[in-house]
């Protein structure tokens, strides 16, 4: 199971859950079940935040693949002004 530890403004999205335990193997796996049992919480991460896998930031993580107990954090994307 991948750990997905979420801030106070995720939790807002996901029910007030700090954390989600989810069987998936890789970054669109996780999008997917994310938009399945919370919608509002897939598109805030789709639209403005990275992903940290493991604690390496990824601001496009198409399919990256998961470890079995990988840890999940999304992080707000940082941009350029």
């Amino acid at each position: 199971m991948v750990r997905v530890l979420l801030d106070n403004e995720q939790r807002a999205l996901a029910g007030g859950a700090d954390e989600l335990l989810l069987a998936v193997t890789d970054t669109q796996a996780l999008l997917a079940e994310l938009r399945r049992r919370y919608p509002a919480l897939a598109d805030h991460v789709e639209q403005r935040t990275a992903i940290a896998i493991d604690g390496r930031i990824h601001q496009h993580p198409f399919a990256e693949p998961l470890a079995e107990h990988s840890e999940i954090h999304f992080i707000p994307r940082i941009t350029a002004g």
